[in-house]
């Protein structure tokens, strides 16, 4: 009973360092389970990757016993087995390969005497907490690199526009074309809000082709505080006031304060305008900037006109 106890408690300290890995987000780090095994087993532990090298180690492993075992991890990281007991001069070994794929990493285990029972399966439930570890950074590398690669994607799209040039912004989306770029015309929202909630905001609002809906909603390059967010504009609601004479700043300035603004929020039912101004409603630090509708072509004179209307906002 009391081993079976124990057993249960290095499992609860194996799952606590997993969550503590996770919410960390800096990437895994296989060496603190090994140290972690290390003190619960009485044995040296490496991990060795699937080129055959040693990622990392306890302090104290005796890598001089590598060049003996060569055979053996070459047969466990070309998956012809999963685990293996052998003998390194006066030292029992035992190695145990991690993952589905090969080639795998080995887990390598150096110790005065063969493990015991209970001490076999805690390294193969800390091999199984490495590999889970390495999955989720390889997941969460796959992840990063797709947002920064729709970012970059969404930041020159915005660029064409500005530049007033529709069929390169077409060009550029090989794949799935925006559905802000099949609008007759557009509204430009400015939000100011922290850099974390910029990058959260661009996140959670994106949709499987890396746009956002309707809209495109792009970093600033200039202002890390700065979410530029282009918004389509139904052709139905687009007579509130003059698309170019700028009477629709004020929308800026009625967003930062708390004001309803219906009359000038062409999606008052729903839709990205209406979120923008709810978070401007609901952040107090929050502020935003709108500029009237604007044809596609003139996105430049738009972006220009929220930015006024964020000035604007910020002063209310």
């Amino acid at each position: 009973m009391e081993a079976r106890a124990a057993h249960a408690g290095w499992l609860d300290e194996l799952l606590h360092e997993v969550r503590r890995q996770m919410a960390r987000r800096t990437g895994a780090d296989p060496r603190a389970v090994l140290d972690w095994l290390s003190r619960q087993i009485d044995a040296d532990v490496a991990l060795v990757g699937s080129a055959g090298a040693v990622e990392t180690a306890t302090a104290r492993f005796p890598r001089q016993i590598l060049p003996s075992l060569e055979p053996t991890l070459a047969r466990l990281a070309g998956g012809q087995m999963a685990a293996a007991a052998t003998e390194a001069g006066a030292l029992q070994v035992r190695l145990e390969a991690l993952g589905p794929r090969a080639p795998r990493p080995v887990l390598v285990v150096a110790g005065t005497s063969a493990p015991t029972p209970d001490a076999a399966s805690l390294v193969s439930h800390a091999g199984s907490v490495i590999a889970l570890l390495d999955r989720a950074q390889d997941a969460d590398t796959t992840f990063r690199g797709y947002q920064r690669k729709a970012r970059q994607l969404r930041f020159a799209v915005f660029s064409a526009l500005l530049a007033g040039d529709l069929s390169l912004a077409r060009r550029m989306t090989t794949g799935a074309v925006p559905a802000l770029l099949d609008a007759e015309r557009l509204r430009v929202y400015l939000l100011q809000c922290t850099p974390e909630d910029r990058d959260r905001l661009a996140q959670i609002h994106q949709d499987g082709s890396g746009y956002h809906g309707t809209g495109l909603m792009v970093h600033c390059p200039a202002f890390k505080e700065h979410l530029i967010c282009l918004v389509a504009e139904n052709a139905d609601k687009d007579d509130v006031t003059d698309e170019h004479d700028g009477t629709d700043e004020t929308a800026g300035a009625e967003a930062a304060d708390g004001t309803d603004g219906a009359d000038t929020d062409p999606e008052t039912a729903h839709g990205q305008g209406a979120v923008l101004r709810r978070l401007v409603r609901e952040n107090p630090h929050y502020a935003l900037g709108i500029s009237s509708p604007y044809p596609l072509g003139a996105t430049a004179e738009a972006y220009g006109q929220a930015l006024h209307a964020l000035a604007a906002a910020r002063q209310t």
